[in-house]
């Protein structure tokens, strides 16, 4: 039978019940590696062990330490799983990952991460040093073709350039600390080091012996003598011992010293003595005259005469006999305007050149 209308009223609330039995403790939302591997290459691959995969899910983006940004492709136990290199050059995205083949080694924490948002973008005026608009403003300083910014202790400014093949020079006392202008080769207001190179049109040297011996044709040594040839100037290697520099009117060469050249011939006479060109540039005769005298019969003066080069003969009268020693001419030549001289006295003695027509006493 059913009552109706009838109001219930609540007893007393009772004491309050024992504390239930403790859950188990939960499990940690990371884990660390227990082995080294090595990064695998962009979106790819790579098992890694773990200390537990129970957290982990397909798809899941996680943080490696000291690796970078990965995601599980798979859990293949619950201590390995398969983990995916996020970072992708193409785009872009997770370029802080360390490089591909980079060993990572154990103990190494993983844990959750988020996936990473878009890059942010930077639009609008520029203002302040720069100009136009972002995301691609421009320095809103130099706009002169050549111009460069410098600073001035205050603020940046505009320096313009300076003319065709000027050099830009440090100079404290300009504005802008520099300046553009011509090199100074005195080294006053342009600092100087080093030596050009002799390629370069130098001397590669600083000092005029080292410059010398730089300059010098290859292989130049002791006693050799810079000379021009039909087209350059070469080295004329020191000559043999006693040898002397001989020209053929064309070119300079060493070649051994004739007798003509080295010392005069001497000879003794005391009778008439025809005289015709030595060898030698230089010819003494000695001579004794007796009681009667000698002639010294000259040939002709062409004959001791090549220009611009004389034959020099000397007389020399060494006896203390009356007989004069007469020098004879050819035919009417004379010497000094006379036709003939006589050397009279002991120890007297002439020395005659000519100029291929007359004989001259020197």
């Amino acid at each position: 039978m059913a009552c109706t209308g009838i109001i219930v009223a609540p007893g007393p609330r009772g004491d309050d019940g024992t504390d239930g039995t403790a859950g188990a403790a939960g499990g940690n939302a990371y884990t660390t590696t227990t082995a080294a591997f090595t990064m695998p290459a962009e979106l790819g691959s790579v098992t890694v062990t773990v200390g537990s995969t129970d957290w982990m899910v397909p798809g899941q983006l996680v943080f490696v330490q000291n690796a970078g940004h990965m995601q599980v492709s798979s859990v293949n136990s619950d201590t390995e799983a398969s983990l995916t290199n996020l970072e992708d050059a193409t785009t872009g995205v997770y370029s802080g990952n360390v490089a591909p083949t980079t060993n990572v080694p154990a103990s190494n924490r993983i844990a959750p991460a988020g996936e990473a948002g878009p890059d942010g973008t930077l639009s609008g005026a520029a203002s302040g040093d720069l100009k136009g608009n972002y995301p691609g403003p421009l320095i809103g300083v130099a706009n002169t073709q050549g111009s460069l910014i410098a600073g001035n202790g205050t603020d940046s400014v505009e320096m313009t350039v300076g003319a065709d093949g000027t050099v830009n020079h440090a100079d404290s006392a300009q504005a802008a600390g520099r300046i553009d202008r011509g090199i100074d080769l005195t080294g006053v207001n342009t600092t100087l080091s080093g030596d050009l190179a002799v390629a370069d049109g130098g001397t590669g040297a600083s000092t005029r012996t080292a410059a010398l011996d730089n300059l010098a044709p290859a292989a130049s040594a002791r006693g050799d003598i810079l000379i021009r040839d039909a087209t350059n100037w070469v080295r004329l290697p020191i000559g043999s011992a006693n040898q002397v520099i001989t020209s053929d009117g064309t070119d300079p060469s060493w070649s051994a010293a004739t007798a003509a050249e080295a010392r005069p011939a001497v000879e003794a006479v005391s009778i008439n003595t025809n005289v015709s060109s030595p060898t030698q540039d230089h010819y003494i005769y000695l001579c004794t005259g007796g009681a009667g005298g000698i002639t010294m019969q000259l040939d002709a003066a062409s004959t001791f005469f090549s220009s611009p080069r004389t034959k020099m003969l000397t007389f020399k009268k060494v006896d203390a006999g009356l007989g004069a020693i007469t020098i004879d001419p050819d035919l009417a030549e004379t010497v000094d305007g006379a036709a003939t001289y006589d050397v009279t006295s002991q120890w007297d003695s002439i020395t005659i050149i000519t100029d291929g027509t007359s004989w001259y006493i020197i």
